[in-house]
């Protein structure tokens, strides 16, 4: 048998992070952070379970900054946690720690102060922004502020792509000044915390004897605080530091339920969730499948209790522990159950991830088209979220499903340009790209091309040996192709190896075709009892995955043979009959049988033949018919078409008639200097423009009698923005669903936006540095939309009537929504906010 080693899992599938471990380390530097700041005043119970939208909805409740100030920074700490973090979200974390560090320079509050700079260096270093990450350093380093920096620089240094001789030496560097410094400045705390540091450093070495000598030393330091919480946080982070190995997963599951028990008693519900998952994760890894679903069950249950409700992070992982074990209904169940979670919490941070899941599963249970559709939406979230690591590796897995459907040259192009779009770059990536070339190339018949891509992913599985599934899957792999070009002991050998890996790494589908190999391997080769148990565990996985579908089959099977047994018989006593019959007749009636059988046999070809001329002529007609219909088809689709010229002619033309009144307009006003004339003029070129968007989209080819509300929003706003030269100042937030409304509300909603932005950059613009603009245009049950035109501006003048305004701009709002049947109401929310509903025409 061929030897694997082993190693720590490298989850390639785990969030942006280059290593497995940096996301745990990200969680317990965020979670150490927390306990500095001050009391979480208005955040409620379970602030580190709850997602940015509930965060959001719990900071509208908070009356003072002082109340804000931590909420600012957990929602920072948010957007750096989230699954597949944009750039977007590194900027958000940046306002927040600058926001927060102003307000708490200002009330004096310098813990917070200092944990919004640390903020600010875990933005830096998510983005791999050393220069800016080193200049929130002091020097010489003189506070636990610098300790942590210290952590944390090395941390990135420790983790990040390439590692290098360079980049280890520089962590150690770091890690030994935040001991010399800590210890400076008589902190028991963080002299703990670096020599935490420093531990998994050497654990990252495979030193294990010095790793274990310093968190032991750590971990004695913090007890001395009598801080269970922190207790908690060194006892998992050892736990799940210890490279794995079949000696060590005892150990780490006995560090890892220490802290179990210690989030417990200091009444921490979310950290002990988040203990108890971890825990779920290293019994996966050992293989203990059942414990591990076990395990993420009762962290369901916790979470109910907790009344938290982002369920998926735990249905996540039962998805994939139940596929593994074969458990297609259970996989499938709970995926499906994170999907309602996530849509119920809006926290869609997993969704890339639970939809690669669902196309694995359709992928082993034999329905490709399903997992090509589950695998695209995946890849196409991972590419929203510019997370494009794991769309590779998406990619390689929807060719392999590509080639199951016989597309093996369109999985072998879309291989190409996914390469040439995302280069992969590290070994694991590289490894899954070339077993799936090799299954393309082996579909298509190219067996030299497959070959050479099959040994690249052999190469590199030597050199990454990640001892995971990706290995089992190249061995696998590498074993089937050997097996079905005829190498049959080197495909044994391969086949065998890929038997071998710990449970829970080889899916059962895969266990189930390696057994049939093997068999027929070993029945050729002559050893019949090796063959005889390759037959039975083969029999045994697919009765066990197929038990439900073989059940059915066999039941039909048995009525099917009931039934012919039956006709059989009936037939078999007919005969009996008939044989009896003719026998006692057979002397006197066999004149009789001739003349009558003759009769019978004249008359079936006389009906015959009539049936015949009969359907002849009934064929004829209906030719006759289809061709009249045809030409009819074909004379309607030449109308419809000239029609659809037409109407697109009618609204080009009205969209050029427009365009002239705009540009005599324009050149009108140039001649004007009165200021209300030229304003007057400046506002009809608006309202016309406006106008004139919906014609344009209207006769562009491909359009139909409605119009794509999101894109044509954007047009007008943006228009808006260049027509009153002042693009910077003005930040539009455009929240339009993917909606089409006909041409008669599209004109006047295009108008009530029209004027509501008008109204806001004349009004808001000039009290405020920045004229923010949300827009949002979205349709509720009952065909009733619902638009929401909110601005930062100093809002309605008090005492005014908007109902009974004589303004322009005001009537025409009115004007516009009586036109669409609906109702508006006007309030001052920190700015104008102005809500229209009405009923969608079909």
């Amino acid at each position: 048998m061929l030897q694997v080693q082993t190693f720590a899992y490298r989850a390639d599938h785990r969030m942006k992070y280059h290593h497995p471990k940096r996301r745990l380390i990200l969680l317990l530097m965020l979670f150490v952070g927390a306990s500095l700041t001050v009391p979480q005043a208005c955040l409620g119970q379970h602030i580190d379970g709850e997602t940015i939208p509930e965060l959001y909805r719990q900071l509208a409740s908070c009356k003072k900054d002082e109340e804000r100030l931590t909420l600012w920074l957990v929602l920072g700490k948010r957007y750096l946690l989230k699954i597949g973090t944009v750039r977007s979200d590194i900027d958000s974390a940046k306002y927040y720690s600058g926001h927060s560090k102003a307000i708490a320079m200002q009330l004096g509050l310098d813990s917070i102060a200092g944990e919004a700079d640390i903020l600010l260096l875990k933005a830096y270093l998510e983005i791999n922004d050393q220069r800016s990450a080193a200049a929130l350093l002091h020097h010489p380093a003189r506070s636990v502020t610098d300790i942590r920096v210290l952590l944390l620089t090395g941390e990135n240094y420790m983790y990040r792509h390439g590692v290098g001789k360079t980049d280890y030496d520089s962590t150690r560097y770091m890690f030994s000044e935040a001991l010399r410094l800590s210890r400076e400045l008589r902190s028991v705390r963080w002299e703990a915390e670096a020599l935490r540091f420093q531990a998994k450093y050497f654990f990252e070495l495979r030193d294990l004897e010095k790793g274990r000598q310093l968190f032991e030393q750590a971990i004695e330091l913090i007890a001395g605080t009598g801080n269970k919480y922190l207790q908690g946080i060194f006892w998992i982070d050892y736990g799940y530091n210890i490279p794995d190995t079949d000696s060590t997963f005892d150990e780490k599951i006995r560090y890892i339920s220490k802290s179990v028990e210690l989030f417990h008693e200091a009444g921490k519900a979310d950290r002990e969730i988040w203990a108890v998952r971890t825990r779920a994760e290293v019994f996966r890894r050992q293989g203990k499948l059942d414990t591990a679903a076990a395990e993420l069950i009762r962290a369901v249950e916790m979470q109910k209790r907790a009344g938290y409700k982002n369920f998926h992070e735990s249905y996540q992982p039962l998805t994939e522990i139940y596929m593994f074990k074969g458990d297609y209904d259970n996989a499938l169940m709970f995926a499906l159950s994170a999907v309602k979670s996530m849509e119920q919490t809006g926290d869609t941070s997993y969704a890339a991830y639970i939809y690669e899941r669902l196309g694995d599963i359709y992928s082993e249970i034999g329905e490709p088209s399903q997992s090509v559709s589950w695998y695209t939406r995946a890849s196409d979230a991972f590419e929203r979220a510019a997370d494009k690591e794991p769309v590779i590796r998406i990619k390689c897995h929807t060719a392999i499903q590509l080639v199951v459907l016989q597309k093996a040259g369109e999985a072998l192009d879309l291989l190409l340009r996914a390469k040439a779009a995302y280069q992969p770059l590290i070994p694991v990536h590289r490894q899954i790209f070339a077993r799936a070339m090799g299954e393309c190339y082996e579909a298509l018949g190219q067996y030299e091309q497959a070959a050479r891509y099959f040994h690249q992913m052999m190469d590199l599985e030597r050199t990454v040996h990640l001892g995971n599934q990706i290995s089992a899957g190249a061995y696998y792999a590498f074993g089937r192709f050997n097996f079905e070009t005829g190498a049959l002991q080197k495909a044994a050998a391969y086949l065998d190896t890929a038997l071998h890996f710990s449970p829970g790494r080889v899916p059962l589908v895969n266990l189930k075709d390696i057994h049939l190999m093997l068999f027929k391997i070993d029945s050729l080769g002559g050893d019949f009892n090796a063959a005889i148990s390759h037959l039975q565990a083969f029999q045994q996985i697919k009765d066990r995955i197929f038990n439900e579908k073989k059940i059915r089959q066999f039941n039909e099977l048995m009525l099917r043979y009931e039934a012919e047994k039956n006709k059989k018989d009936i037939a078999s006593l007919q005969n009996i009959a008939s044989h009896q019959q003719r026998e006692l007749r057979q002397a006197g009636q066999i004149r009789q049988f001739i003349l009558i059988t003759s009769f019978l046999l004249l008359l079936l070809l006389v009906l015959a033949y009539s049936r015949y001329r009969s359907k002849q002529r009934h064929n004829l007609v209906l030719r006759s018919k289809q061709a009249e219909i045809s030409l009819k088809n074909q004379s309607l689709e030449k109308m419809v078409k000239e029609k659809e010229w037409l109407v697109r002619e009618v609204h080009h033309r009205v969209k050029n008639n427009l365009q002239i009144i705009i540009s005599l307009l324009e050149t009108q006003y140039g001649y004007l200097e009165h200021e209300h004339a030229i304003r007057a003029i400046r506002e009809s070129t608006g309202r016309m423009q406006a106008i004139s968007l919906l014609h344009q989209k209207l006769y562009q080819p491909g359009n139909s009698a409605t119009i794509d509300m999101e894109l044509y929003v954007r047009e007008l706003v943006s228009y808006l923005r260049e027509s009153y030269a002042c693009d910077t100042l003005i930040q539009a937030d455009i929240q339009v669903s993917s909606v089409r409304l006909d041409i008669s509300q599209a004109v006047p909603v295009g108008m009530i936006i029209h004027e509501a932005v008008s109204n806001a950059i004349k009004y808001a613009l000039p009290g405020n540095s920045c004229c923010r603009v949300k827009i949002s245009l979205k349709e509720l049950p009952g065909d009733v939309m619902k638009l929401v035109i909110r601005d930062n501006g100093p809002g309605l003048p008090e005492g005014l009537d908007f109902g009974a305004s004589s303004s322009l701009g005001i009537r025409l709002i009115r004007t516009f929504t009586e036109q669409l049947e609906g109702s508006f109401t006007v309030t001052n929310d920190h700015g104008l906010k102005l809500l229209i509903r009405f009923q969608k025409t079909r």
